[in-house]
């Protein structure tokens, strides 16, 4: 193709001139410039995504991680963290969240390590100030811990008491008691007496102290152990400073399982002794045979202790 331009001259009007010339150079050169400005334009449009995409994902990647996080919180798992590591407002929200969670997993953890007593006194009120409640407490103890002390590794000894009492405490949970103090290698469990529950919570006692003889006989144990078992009246409730508080049960009852559980020590096997007020309390008490009146420390008259037939 030809490309034809004609022209009257300036100076000299009765002059024409014309120019030719191919088309294909200035065709090539236009293609050129057309080809590169789309390049350009397409470059611009991939930026403009990859941009966009960028601050899409500094916006719904803190988002879903707060989205997946709430949705650990609400499957009870605290130990989920975000840790994003950004100065923006959405960083701050995630740095919060993480506070959040690893607050509730304090929570937990000291909930763990709170008795089920000690939980619930504080959820009802009624610990705080203390009141007067019926009992069932069950007094474990070794009888040869302190002694192996002298003869064998405390580490090696520490890691078996550790076993022991876990499984003691296991039993008494499992039978609906709790466990209100761990005091070396002794266990006091207590059973609430709720009203019109007096028999059921003495027979969960009787089936926790069998639970643990019975561990005792198959080997299950690695200390020897005595056990006493008594009932009555005490004062529950928090006791402590600020935040350093515990439940606890104070009162002569209390005293008078751990002195049963010195008598049950003496017997040579099924080392476990039933206090009088404690067999009063069941509808039927006929298998328990009388071990003997015993006096107990601190008491001016001999205790009836009974054991099981």
């Amino acid at each position: 193709m030809v490309t034809i331009e004609g022209r009257p001259g300036i100076r000299q009007f009765h002059n024409f001139m014309v120019g030719a010339a191919m088309q294909r150079p200035v065709t090539e050169e236009t293609q050129k410039i057309s080809a590169f400005s789309m390049y350009l334009l397409a470059l611009a449009v991939l930026l403009f995504v990859l941009i966009g995409l960028q601050t899409a994902a500094d916006i719904t990647v803190p988002v879903q991680a707060l989205t997946e996080g709430m949705r650990q919180i609400s499957l009870e798992n605290y130990a989920f963290r975000i840790n994003l590591d950004r100065e923006d407002e959405l960083g701050q929200l995630c740095q919060s969240y993480d506070r959040f969670a690893r607050g509730l997993s304090e929570k937990e953890t000291m909930g763990k390590m709170l008795s089920r007593s000690a939980r619930q006194a504080v959820m009802s009120g009624d610990g705080l100030a203390g009141a007067w409640r019926e009992f069932v407490f069950i007094f474990c103890g070794s009888l040869d811990f302190t002694a192996r002390l002298s003869s064998e590794s405390t580490g090696h000894l520490f890691n078996l008491l550790k076993e022991q009492v876990a499984m003691i405490c296991r039993i008494i949970l499992e039978e609906g008691g709790d466990i209100d103090k761990l005091i070396g290698d002794k266990v006091l469990g207590v059973f609430p007496i709720e009203e019109g529950r007096a028999v059921e919570t003495r027979q969960a006692a009787i089936r926790a102290a069998e639970r643990i003889m019975a561990a005792e006989s198959s080997g299950s144990l690695h200390f020897s152990m005595a056990t006493g078992v008594n009932a009555g009246r005490v004062i529950s409730g928090m006791l402590g400073f600020g935040s350093k508080r515990d439940f606890t049960v104070i009162g002569d009852a209390v005293n008078v399982s751990a002195r049963i559980q010195k008598e049950a020590e003496k017997l040579p096997e099924s080392r476990c002794l039933y206090s009088e007020s404690f067999i009063k309390g069941l509808s039927d008490a006929s298998g328990f045979v009388m071990h003997g009146e015993t006096a107990l420390k601190g008491k001016a008259e001999k205790a009836r202790l009974f054991r099981k037939a």
